[in-house]
């Protein structure tokens, strides 16, 4: 359907295929595996899946993948958009007015219409991030931002990979000359075998850490599975004489590429390999290879996490970005949907409090 905003603006919801939605993503420079279909479809299923579709004068430009999630029997519940809307053109400038009428539109067909709670996780531009939180505001949102989560190291990959080096803390580029000089192998690809090496190594790591497992692994082997072949993940291995190391997987969607999954050996740490530098290396090669302009270096948190913390700030050096990638906005004309919302979001964080402590007091 329909529903025309202004004179040069119109919305459509639910018109489009997966093949098509696939198509309008590859147009955006701020696309994310997050607006994927695939990702929508093994998260919450094919039946909770809607997309909105802005168009000025004809052309498509913006569109978000959102997530319907409703109570039983009542008109309330949430409309989830994560890791969007899809709002820069590839090749044009950012115009924050597009970002508004797409923001109007999701207000009016899932505030409005559905009566839904509206959460928006929006990509924020490094260089003006306070300028969406602005327009967001205006609107009527509600600005959630956690110090602890969403926090990642930024690199810019317009230099040439000589400065980029360059760059990097001085202990860091030791390790990657130690590891360059161990004689480690390295496969790389996107099909399910070097997805099932990484997941071997990962179970491997959680058993010696014993850490909460707050990222669905099984989830993204299916997600993986599902994209067509121009979308996949791309994975890195690294092993040395037949035994697995490490393994890194990282998303490459329109100038962003970023790390999302990762894991060392018992082996790579007992002998010293330093294979994960080798291999966060080479990915950056990728990823500039692909004509990427930015390389997130996935989560950060120096409090509970300082080893990896740092480990991404030595890559991360110089030319690093400290920031958030997205940004949490609520907006509710609904109060039952308020409500319903705020004792869900109370009792999922409560379960991973929960589930970290019990993990504590089992080390």
């Amino acid at each position: 359907m329909a529903c025309f905003l202004c004179k040069d603006y119109c919305t459509e919801v639910d018109t489009v295929k997966r093949h098509e939605w696939y198509e309008i993503m590859q147009d955006f420079s701020d696309a994310s595996l997050y607006q994927t279909w695939s990702y929508g479809l093994v998260r919450w299923g094919e039946g909770r899946l809607s997309h909105l579709i802005l168009k000025k004068d004809g052309i498509i430009v913006a569109c978000a993948q959102v997530i319907i999630i409703k109570a039983p029997f009542l008109q309330a519940g949430i409309a989830y958009v994560p890791g969007g809307p899809l709002w820069h053109l590839s090749g044009r400038q950012e115009d924050i007015e597009i970002l508004g009428e797409i923001i109007k539109a999701l207000k009016k067909e899932y505030g409005a219409l559905r009566r839904m709670h509206l959460r928006i996780q929006v990509k924020m531009p490094h260089d003006s991030p306070e300028v969406v939180a602005g327009l967001m505001g205006g609107e009527g949102f509600t600005h959630y931002l956690s110090l602890k989560t969403g926090r990642t190291f930024f690199v810019n990959l317009d230099p040439s990979l000589e400065e980029l080096r360059t760059s990097m803390q001085r202990q860091w580029r030791n390790n990657l000359k130690k590891a360059e000089k161990n004689g480690l192998s390295l496969v790389e690809g996107n099909d399910m075998e070097l997805y099932d090496m990484f997941y071997k190594i990962y179970q491997e790591m959680h058993a010696r850490k014993k850490f909460a497992q707050h990222v669905r692994i099984e989830e993204y082997r299916s997600i993986q599975s599902d994209l067509p072949d121009r979308l996949k993940m791309h994975i890195m291995v690294c092993t040395s004489n037949g035994n697995l190391c490490s393994a890194l997987v990282t998303s490459a969607m329109g100038d962003n590429a970023v790390n999302l999954l990762a894991a060392t050996s018992s082996y790579d740490i007992e002998h010293r390999l330093n294979s994960s530098h080798l291999l966060f290396w080479k990915m950056m090669d990728w990823a500039k290879k692909r004509k990427c302009t930015w390389y997130d270096l996935g989560g950060i948190d120096p409090d509970q996490n300082p080893g990896g913390y740092q480990f991404k700030k030595g890559l991360a050096g110089t030319t690093g970005i400290d920031a958030h990638v997205f940004h949490q906005f609520d907006n509710s004309t609904s109060m039952l949907s308020s409500a319903m919302v705020t004792w869900g979001d109370f009792i999922r964080t409560r379960y991973k409090s929960l589930k970290g402590a019990a993990l504590n007091v089992g080390a």
